[in-house]
């Protein structure tokens, strides 16, 4: 629930030193948090809703019990989509922020490598 908003993690602010994560990178770059999320946010009110609309559904919900899980299940997905609009925003922040650090290690007056010729 809510997967970007625990997993991604964005890149520096302009004020922090950049370090590198044991996996070699600075921030989140993987999509994986914000797909989950948007499949969340679309599965979980179809399951409620097909779930309580049954034919000869006997959960013996009274109407106001049935109104709440309607507006849980609808709160619910509202919270994986915007977790999942966040994740995506931040993953594309961290991409364009590794493509800018990749570029600023790499200086033009440096000699390009010379591959081995064998």
């Amino acid at each position: 629930m809510g997967c970007s908003f625990l997993f991604v993690e964005g890149p520096p602010a302009p004020n922090e030193i950049p370090f590198r994560r044991m996996d070699d990178s600075f921030c989140t770059e993987s999509k994986t948090a914000p797909v989950a999320d948007i499949v969340l946010a679309g599965a979980v009110p179809l399951v409620g809703l097909v779930r309580l609309s049954e034919p000869g559904n006997s959960t013996g919900l009274s109407s106001t019990e049935a109104a709440v899980a309607v507006t849980s299940v609808l709160v619910l997905s509202g919270v994986e989509l915007v977790s999942s609009i966040w994740g995506f925003y931040t993953t594309g922040k961290c991409r364009r922020y590794t493509v800018k650090a990749l570029r600023s290690e790499r200086s033009p007056q440096a000699p390009l490598p010379i591959p081995e010729q064998r």
